[in-house]
């Protein structure tokens, strides 16, 4: 409708870096810019439909992928540690020793930490937390 972004934000209101920061992510971009996120190119301007159809498929999505994940060759080489009694910063410390070439088999030990206690309640989180020191 061609309405400015004070405007939009007077009628709905919100605050005004609410509405700016909305259109800069669901807006209107033109062909020559570069598109982020699936950001799509919309002409004309703001198509709330469209805005509300990415959102929800981008909320689907994780944002960071976790590195320590069970079923994982990792996963199942940190439980063993630490069915040895092996505390989390000697497991992470010695996963970096021993993978010093390979970051992606190493952990710190808060990623240890957070991958046992995100886990949902259940017999193998019970089982973990009884591992730990």
């Amino acid at each position: 409708m061609g309405a400015s972004g004070r405007s939009i934000a007077l009628a709905l209101n919100r605050s005004q870096s609410t509405i700016a920061r909305e259109l800069r992510r669901n807006g209107y971009l033109a062909a020559h810019e570069c598109s982020r996120l699936g950001r799509p190119r919309i002409a004309g301007g703001y198509d709330a439909t469209r805005a509300g159809a990415r959102a929800r498929r981008l909320r689907a999505l994780p944002r960071v992928q976790r590195k320590l994940r069970p079923g994982t060759g990792l996963w199942q080489h940190v439980c063993r540690l630490l069915q040895r009694r092996w505390s989390p910063p000697q497991v992470a410390r010695t996963l970096r020793t021993r993978h010093s070439h390979r970051r992606d088999l190493q952990v710190s030990h808060e990623t240890i930490y957070t991958a046992i206690h995100a886990m949902p309640r259940g017999e193998l989180r019970r089982q973990l937390v009884g591992l730990l020191r």
